[in-house]
């Protein structure tokens, strides 16, 4: 019994070849990112969702990590360019721990782009 030893033509292997290399490439370039993230700059956070993440009697200090970056515009106030928030604490109850009372987030320059939420 004799094995049939099939020859590949030339402009097979070169379309082989290409579709390999093509492959190959889109998988290095995927894997190279696209994702946009790493940038520090003031504009990349987010102050909407920071107020979306701020909740009933949080400490000044839990207020800050909610946001993920520390205030730039004044005592609990933040300004990325674009948008502001700013947070007011107060002593609440008997026991006297500072907690949150108020946020107010707004976008520059947009008539009606202010959001007051109470958290007492």
């Amino acid at each position: 019994m004799t094995l049939l030893k099939k020859e590949i033509s030339p402009s097979h292997r070169r379309q082989v070849f290409r579709i390999g290399t093509g492959l190959g490439l889109g998988a290095l370039l995927a894997a190279c990112g696209g994702g946009g993230g790493g940038s520090d700059s003031d504009d990349s956070r987010d102050l909407r969702a920071a107020l979306d993440r701020l909740v009933a009697g949080m400490t000044e200090d839990e207020i800050t990590a909610a946001v993920g970056w520390p205030p730039n515009d004044g005592p609990l106030a933040w300004d990325n360019g674009s948008e502001y928030l700013t947070v007011v604490t107060a002593p609440i109850g008997s026991n006297t721990k500072v907690t949150i009372t108020s946020a107010t987030y707004w976008v520059k320059g947009v008539s009606g782009g202010k959001i007051v939420r109470n958290f007492i």
